[in-house]
């Protein structure tokens, strides 16, 4: 994003520090907490990208081009998405094991206040619901609602658009 200031960021988190007034968004966030966070996610992404993949590809989000560019990036890393399919059982096990023993805040991460932490971890726990036949915890399905509420986040908004008649 290049600002009216003539600086130029690249990192989206940067960007929203950049944009956020006052950075309420960080507010609270150490070090600490950023670094267990991404820790998360990179074991989100290493038990939820190999099972959801292959369903990410049918929203709406894609489109022919950038389905047939984001299948063959993303098959370079997992492998021919035709095998992670047919290994959906091991996978839901494995990701079922890992989300119910994944930490989640009571509320959220600044206790009462959403922060950046929290808009982080739920950015990657959202693909869940793409899953067919998946068994999301409570725990996170309860945690994606609330940061749902405090965000008017609509993850579905899309696929609604797609079933309602105008």
């Amino acid at each position: 994003v290049t600002f009216p200031n003539g600086n130029v960021i690249n990192e989206s988190l940067d960007i929203i520090k950049e944009i956020s007034e006052g950075n309420c968004l960080f507010y609270g966030v150490s070090e600490e907490g950023m670094r267990d966070v991404n820790k998360a996610l990179d074991d989100i992404s290493k038990y939820l990208h190999p099972l959801a993949m292959p369903a990410w590809l049918k929203t709406p989000e894609f489109n022919s081009v950038s389905r047939s560019y984001f299948l063959s990036k993303k098959e370079k890393k997992r492998g021919p998405f035709i095998n992670l399919i047919s290994d959906d059982e091991r996978l839901k096990n494995e990701l079922t094991n890992f989300l119910n023993q994944l930490w989640i805040p009571e509320k959220f991460f600044g206790d009462e206040e959403i922060n950046i932490l929290d808009i982080m971890l739920a950015s990657h726990l959202y693909g869940i619901y793409c899953l067919i036949d998946f068994y999301i915890p409570k725990k996170i399905h309860d945690y994606l609602q609330r940061v749902k509420i405090a965000t008017n986040f609509n993850y579905h908004e899309d696929y609604n658009k797609l079933f309602t008649a105008e």
